[in-house]
């Protein structure tokens, strides 16, 4: 998961029990939710961003899925929603899903992206630099956020579990018949006799 470490470019959602403007982030970076600290926002286009922590991989990437421990502000069901935000090559885009909360703290999940703003699979590059957080958008835009992460989901990688002849291993389903030059019966004593050790 991608954590925030730091705050991005954009924080213009209030905050409660954690520094103003360069400090937001600290609203958020629990890596358990707790709603002691959080953002709220209850007016359209508030922003807000923050720097994640490093990936640190190259495996195929399958899609981004954002996380937020949220509530409506102060129970008002017109301060419920917001979308994904995500700061990438230099330009901020809003992603395309509707985030709305509940009367009480639940974490919430937007779905899942399995394209990059660019219209491309997300890499690895991308996620080096990338900063993400929360878009309050009308209609009902607003929330209270307490904890925001960034869950990378990965291609799964599949397993050849099929014999494959001609790979000089004798495998599993394959007989002398089959595939000979895997398993030939003419299998002679070059060494005289000796195991190795």
């Amino acid at each position: 998961n991608l954590i925030p470490n730091g705050q991005g470019n954009l924080s213009e959602w209030g905050n409660v029990n954690c520094g103003s403007g360069t400090q937001e982030w600290d609203c958020v970076n629990e890596l358990t939710a707790n709603s002691s600290d959080y953002l709220w926002a209850n007016a359209n286009n508030q922003r807000e961003l923050f720097s994640l922590s490093d990936p640190s991989t190259n495996n195929t990437i399958a899609n981004l899925t954002f996380y937020y421990y949220a509530r409506q502000v102060s129970g008002n069901a017109a301060d419920a929603c917001f979308k994904p935000l995500v700061y990438l090559n230099g330009i901020t885009y809003t992603l395309d899903d509707n985030v709305c909360s509940g009367i009480n703290y639940a974490l919430m999940q937007s779905k899942s992206f399995p394209l990059s703003p660019l219209g491309i699979p997300w890499k690895s590059a991308d996620l080096q630099n990338m900063q993400s957080g929360m878009i309050a958008l009308d209609p009902n835009a607003g929330s209270e956020v307490a904890q925001m992460y960034v869950q990378i989901n990965y291609v799964a990688l599949v397993q050849n579990t099929s014999p494959i002849c001609g790979n000089a291993v004798c495998d599993v389903g394959e007989t002398s018949s089959s595939c000979p030059t895997d398993c030939n019966l003419g299998c002679q004593d070059k060494d005289g006799g000796y195991l190795p050790f």
